[in-house]
Parts: structure tokens; sequence; C-alpha cells
């Protein structure tokens, strides 16, 4: 594990440039230690890392994954994220303790939303029956609006494509509807975003019920690919975000 680890870290220094450095810590609004490396360049890292020493056992690649996430390096977390989702396929239920922790103390949607929707969202997709305790737990996360968000964006893969449970993130969501946390309205807005583009008629159903309490960013988001005349809204100007977070991207 330690050749492993030491592999990754001096491809991710050869990789990264002084310049990124301020620019991810500006850009993720953290107070940490970086490489200065690139999303691709650091996947490139893990991939080879991966191919290189052969990580394919479930308790190798969770070990591996706690001990990069241990890091005060944010690359090094991001390569955490980045070998649970190319090894997922290992994962079983009980892996969600370990990516609660994660997500728990993640302290950037850069980490929390891959690890959420393409780690924590296929484990509940394989094994729905032994994960709903899990992610349901998440939604009501009252001290940790992540873990909240993070229940919302598991469910976004299959809604994305058409097949989703629309009455459960209805179950999630309804209940932060009222909450002034941007992530959480945007995590809303986003995944009905996303969820209308294959099921625009409950999407606008599920709008049109809730209209009067969704937030203005949550209903702008849900209704984007929606022509608002049938929506019977009117789409609204989100408000700014105080924290700058608004710049970080559409689907933050």
């Amino acid at each position: 594990m330690e050749l492993a680890i030491a592999s990754l870290r001096e491809a991710l220094q050869v990789a990264g440039t002084p310049a990124r450095i301020q620019a991810v810590r500006d850009y993720l609004k953290l107070d940490c230690d970086a490489f200065g490396v690139s999303v691709p360049e650091v996947r490139r890292a893990v991939i080879s890392m991966i191919k290189e020493f052969a990580i394919n056992d479930h308790d190798e690649v969770v070990a591996l994954a706690a001990k990069l996430w241990s890091s005060t390096v944010y690359e090094e977390r991001k390569a955490a994220v980045d070998l649970l989702v190319y090894r997922r396929k290992v994962l079983i239920p009980n892996d969600l303790r370990r990516v609660e922790t994660m997500l728990r103390s993640a302290g950037t949607w850069a980490l929390v939303d891959e690890c959420a929707e393409k780690v924590a969202g296929y484990i509940d997709q394989q094994f729905p029956v032994e994960s709903a305790e899990y992610i349901d737990a998440w939604a009501s996360q009252s001290e940790s609006f992540w873990l909240r968000r993070s229940a919302l964006l598991v469910l976004i893969g299959p809604l994305r494509k058409g097949v989703g449970d629309l009455s459960r993130f209805e179950r999630y969501a309804v209940p932060m509807m009222a909450e002034k946390e941007f992530f959480i309205r945007k995590a809303i807005g986003w995944v009905l975003r996303d969820a209308s583009r294959k099921q625009p008629e409950m999407v606008r159903a599920f709008a049109e019920k809730y209209s009067n309490q969704l937030s203005a960013l949550s209903l702008r988001e849900a209704t984007r690919t929606l022509p608002p005349i049938e929506m019977g809204v009117a789409r609204t100007t989100a408000p700014a975000n105080p924290r700058g977070a608004s710049s970080l991207g559409s689907n933050v």
C-alpha cells in the first residue's frame, strides 16, 4: 500500500504546477494543501496506480482509499474518491459507513458530489434494500448539509436515465425545501432538472405541486429545460450566494 501511495504522490507532484495551487484553493474555498493538479491528471494518476499495483481486492481498495483520504492534500483526497469510483464494483452496503465518514469531512462539493453520485449511488442501485437505511438516515441528518445533499445526489443517476424513483426523491426533498442552505437548494433543482430530460411530465407536476415551497433557485433549476409557459410558473433569478458558491458551476 505504501508503495502505491508513494507512486501516486510522485505522479501528482510531477503533474502539479505552482500556478494552480492557489487557483485550487480559491476555486474550492478551502484552506488546505494542494499540488495544483488538474482533475484529468488526478484521474490518470489513479488509473495508472490501479494498473501498476493491481488494486482489485475489496479490502485493499477500501484500505487504500481510507489512507489517501487521511491526507491533508486535496488531490490525494480526490484520488481516494476516484479510486472508489473506478473500483466501485467491489463495494458492498457496509462500505456506506466509510463513505459517510468521507462525506462528513469532505468540506467541498468537489469531493462530495462525485462520491455521492458515483460511489454511494452505485451501491444504492446494486443493493437497494440494504442501502436504504443508510441513505434515509443521510437525508435526515440535521447537523450535516453535505450528507443531506448527498442523499439527494444518490438518486440522480437513475432519475437522469428516466428509471429513478421520483417518489423517493420527494420524500427526501420536501423536508429540505424550507432550508436556506445554497447547496441544498441547488441540489434539489439540479436533480429535478436532470430528471426532466427523461420525465418532463413528472417533473412538471412536481414543480407545480410544490411551487409555493420550492426556493426560487430550486424552481429555476428544475424548470430550466421545460417551457415556462407550460409550467405555469415564472422563472426567477436566483439570489446571489453570499459565499460565492454560485460561481462554481451549473451543477454546484
